[in-house]
Protein backbone atom coordinates (compact mmCIF):
# COMPACT_ATOMS: atom_id res chain seq x y z
CA UNK A 1 0.00 0.00 0.00
CA UNK A 2 2.52 2.30 0.72
CA UNK A 3 4.15 1.66 -2.83
CA UNK A 4 0.85 3.36 -4.23
CA UNK A 5 1.48 6.66 -3.21
CA UNK A 6 4.92 6.27 -3.70
CA UNK A 7 4.43 5.74 -7.17
CA UNK A 8 2.06 8.89 -7.91
CA UNK A 9 4.04 11.01 -6.41
CA UNK A 10 6.56 10.25 -8.88
CA UNK A 11 4.55 10.06 -11.22
CA UNK A 12 2.72 13.56 -10.99
CA UNK A 13 6.42 14.81 -10.60
CA UNK A 14 7.66 13.46 -13.66
CA UNK A 15 4.65 15.16 -15.46
CA UNK A 16 5.17 18.26 -13.57
CA UNK A 17 8.73 18.02 -14.45
CA UNK A 18 8.20 17.80 -18.38
CA UNK A 19 5.45 20.34 -18.32
CA UNK A 20 7.83 22.75 -17.11
CA UNK A 21 10.70 21.72 -19.55
CA UNK A 22 7.75 21.96 -22.16
CA UNK A 23 7.33 25.46 -21.20
CA UNK A 24 10.56 27.10 -20.88
CA UNK A 25 11.07 25.36 -24.62
CA UNK A 26 8.51 26.88 -26.04
CA UNK A 27 8.77 30.97 -28.00
CA UNK A 28 8.91 33.87 -25.78
CA UNK A 29 7.74 35.75 -28.94
CA UNK A 30 4.84 33.83 -30.58
CA UNK A 31 4.16 35.87 -34.03
CA UNK A 32 6.26 38.80 -32.68
CA UNK A 33 8.30 40.04 -35.80
CA UNK A 34 10.12 42.64 -33.39
CA UNK A 35 7.41 45.80 -34.96
CA UNK A 36 7.39 46.29 -30.77
CA UNK A 37 10.73 46.25 -29.85
CA UNK A 38 12.06 48.58 -32.92
CA UNK A 39 9.67 51.37 -31.67
CA UNK A 40 12.45 51.83 -29.13
CA UNK A 41 15.00 52.42 -31.66
CA UNK A 42 12.83 54.69 -33.96
CA UNK A 43 10.73 56.60 -32.04
CA UNK A 44 13.22 59.75 -31.29
CA UNK A 45 13.32 60.01 -35.53
CA UNK A 46 9.99 60.53 -35.40
CA UNK A 47 9.52 62.92 -32.37
CA UNK A 48 8.69 65.74 -34.91
CA UNK A 49 6.91 64.52 -37.62
CA UNK A 50 2.85 65.33 -36.74
CA UNK A 51 1.17 62.20 -36.01
CA UNK A 52 -0.97 62.71 -39.10
CA UNK A 53 1.85 62.31 -41.90
CA UNK A 54 2.90 59.27 -43.21
CA UNK A 55 6.46 58.62 -41.61
CA UNK A 56 6.57 54.92 -41.82
CA UNK A 57 6.61 52.81 -45.00
CA UNK A 58 6.39 49.42 -42.91
CA UNK A 59 5.22 45.64 -42.94
CA UNK A 60 1.90 45.13 -41.01
CA UNK A 61 1.69 48.87 -40.57
CA UNK A 62 -1.34 49.35 -38.47
CA UNK A 63 0.86 47.57 -35.88
CA UNK A 64 3.61 49.99 -36.24
CA UNK A 65 1.40 52.83 -36.28
CA UNK A 66 -0.18 52.10 -33.16
CA UNK A 67 3.19 51.42 -31.50
CA UNK A 68 5.04 55.03 -31.63
CA UNK A 69 1.60 56.55 -32.79
CA UNK A 70 2.67 57.89 -35.96
CA UNK A 71 1.16 57.25 -39.61
CA UNK A 72 2.10 54.21 -41.37
CA UNK A 73 1.57 52.60 -44.66
CA UNK A 74 2.23 49.46 -46.08
CA UNK A 75 4.53 49.16 -49.39
CA UNK A 76 2.23 48.94 -52.09
CA UNK A 77 1.79 52.03 -54.57
CA UNK A 78 -0.18 54.51 -53.72
CA UNK A 79 -2.83 55.98 -56.08
CA UNK A 80 -1.26 57.78 -59.22
CA UNK A 81 1.55 55.87 -58.28
CA UNK A 82 3.95 53.28 -60.85
CA UNK A 83 6.43 51.47 -60.14
CA UNK A 84 9.07 53.67 -62.06
CA UNK A 85 7.96 56.69 -60.27
CA UNK A 86 8.05 55.26 -56.42
CA UNK A 87 11.40 54.98 -55.72
CA UNK A 88 12.38 58.99 -56.47
CA UNK A 89 9.13 59.81 -54.70
CA UNK A 90 10.10 58.22 -51.43
CA UNK A 91 13.61 59.30 -51.84
CA UNK A 92 12.08 62.91 -51.84
CA UNK A 93 9.93 63.11 -49.28
CA UNK A 94 11.83 63.76 -46.17
CA UNK A 95 8.87 63.22 -43.64
CA UNK A 96 9.52 59.50 -44.63
CA UNK A 97 12.02 58.18 -42.10
CA UNK A 98 11.46 54.38 -40.94
CA UNK A 99 11.14 51.45 -43.24
CA UNK A 100 10.68 48.25 -42.39
CA UNK A 101 11.12 45.09 -44.43
CA UNK A 102 9.48 41.84 -43.84
CA UNK A 103 12.17 39.36 -43.99
CA UNK A 104 10.41 36.16 -44.26
CA UNK A 105 7.59 37.55 -46.73
CA UNK A 106 5.02 36.50 -43.71
CA UNK A 107 3.98 40.07 -42.92
CA UNK A 108 0.80 41.66 -44.95
CA UNK A 109 2.48 44.44 -47.50
CA UNK A 110 6.18 43.21 -46.17
CA UNK A 111 8.51 44.30 -48.90
CA UNK A 112 9.70 47.23 -51.28
CA UNK A 113 9.98 46.20 -54.91
CA UNK A 114 13.83 45.68 -56.03
CA UNK A 115 13.95 49.42 -56.71
CA UNK A 116 13.12 50.31 -53.92
CA UNK A 117 15.23 47.80 -51.78
CA UNK A 118 18.02 49.30 -53.67
CA UNK A 119 17.82 52.67 -52.29
CA UNK A 120 17.29 51.81 -49.06
CA UNK A 121 20.34 49.58 -48.74
CA UNK A 122 22.19 52.84 -50.33
CA UNK A 123 20.66 55.92 -48.93
CA UNK A 124 19.54 54.89 -45.22
CA UNK A 125 21.09 53.19 -42.10
CA UNK A 126 20.02 49.95 -41.40
CA UNK A 127 19.17 49.28 -37.61
CA UNK A 128 18.50 46.06 -37.44
CA UNK A 129 21.60 44.65 -35.88
CA UNK A 130 21.20 47.33 -32.62
CA UNK A 131 17.49 45.91 -31.87
CA UNK A 132 18.54 42.37 -32.18
CA UNK A 133 21.06 43.02 -29.78
CA UNK A 134 18.51 44.51 -27.55
CA UNK A 135 15.86 42.03 -27.92
CA UNK A 136 18.52 38.91 -27.49
CA UNK A 137 17.13 37.54 -30.87
CA UNK A 138 16.97 37.95 -34.47
CA UNK A 139 14.08 39.62 -36.29
CA UNK A 140 11.62 38.88 -38.50
CA UNK A 141 11.76 42.18 -40.00
CA UNK A 142 14.41 44.26 -41.20
CA UNK A 143 14.61 48.84 -40.38
CA UNK A 144 16.43 51.16 -42.26
CA UNK A 145 15.80 54.63 -41.04
CA UNK A 146 17.37 58.10 -42.93
CA UNK A 147 17.86 60.85 -40.43
CA UNK A 148 15.57 63.99 -41.08
CA UNK A 149 17.03 66.36 -43.43
CA UNK A 150 19.16 64.17 -45.00
CA UNK A 151 18.08 63.13 -48.23
CA UNK A 152 19.62 61.08 -51.19
CA UNK A 153 18.18 60.76 -54.93
CA UNK A 154 16.77 57.52 -56.23
CA UNK A 155 19.55 56.14 -58.36
CA UNK A 156 18.05 53.36 -59.42
CA UNK A 157 14.18 54.63 -60.88
CA UNK A 158 13.36 51.27 -62.31
CA UNK A 159 13.18 48.22 -60.69
CA UNK A 160 15.40 45.56 -62.71
CA UNK A 161 14.16 43.66 -65.44
CA UNK A 162 13.87 39.70 -64.96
Amino acid sequence: MVQRPAALALVLLAIGGGLAREAGRLPLHYHDPGLRGSRRRVAPRLADVPPGRVSVLSADAPALSYYPFRTARHWFLEEGDTPEQRPARVADDDSLRVFVIDRDAGLYGGAPDPALRAWLESATHEITGEIEAGAGRRLGVRVFVREPGRRRRCRMITAPAG
